[in-house]
């Protein structure tokens, strides 16, 4: 079994710079925030999974379960538009609202192995799967004005009014089944079949 968890809290929105046309823009000096403080990003990840191994008799069982979830409480993309030769762009900073996005997936797999003289056989069959739902969207935009990249801007932070969110979900189920023959050392033969469910959905889709 394993779990681990990652969480960021606090940490600013690296600048974007996106240069006017065949403009190269002036040199950005490192470690240098231009603002707004208030430009976070806070949120986790977190992944647990079990896997195991046993034997049934002739058959070696093999399985394995996975969760993931990953969460964004706020979120925003701090954009320098428009960069020109003089090195002033349009500041504009898109806030997003908290988001989430979790996924379940698992695999069986049973599997036997036998010898009947020189030949040897192996039957296998597996059964995967994954369930996801996430929520993205929604958001909104503070146009800080044009000033030069390197000037710190730092207005109050402003009222962000948040769009409807859109559901994206995935399931995915897939099943199989394969035989193996290996004769002596110079003739191996395999055959399989595998059929797979597939089923994506959106709601609430955000403009």
């Amino acid at each position: 079994m394993f779990w681990n968890r990652s969480t960021t809290d606090d940490e600013t929105a690296a600048p974007i710079y996106v240069p006017r046309a065949s403009v190269l823009p002036p040199r950005i000096e490192r470690g240098h925030y231009p603002g707004p403080d208030w430009a976070l990003w806070n949120g986790f990840n977190q992944n647990i999974g079990v896997v195991g191994k046993a034997a049934l008799g002739a058959w070696t069982i093999k399985t394995g379960l996975f969760h993931s979830l990953n969460r964004s409480r706020s979120s925003f993309s701090n954009i320098f538009d428009g960069i020109d030769e003089a090195g002033e762009a349009d500041r504009i900073v898109y806030a997003d609202p908290p988001s989430r996005s979790r996924s379940y997936s698992g695999e069986f797999r049973a599997s036997r192995a036998f010898a009947e003289g020189g030949r040897r056989h192996l039957v296998l069959f597996s059964l995967r799967g994954r369930d996801v739902v996430e929520t993205w969207g929604g958001s909104d935009r503070a146009d800080l004005g044009r000033v030069p990249i390197g000037e710190i801007v730092n207005p109050a932070k402003p009222a962000f009014r948040f769009s409807e969110q859109t559901r994206d979900g995935v399931k995915h189920l897939t099943g199989g089944l394969s035989y193996t023959l290996a004769w002596g050392e110079f003739l191996t033969y395999s055959a399989g079949v595998q059929r797979t469910h597939y089923k994506k959905w959106l709601s609430g889709i955000s403009g």
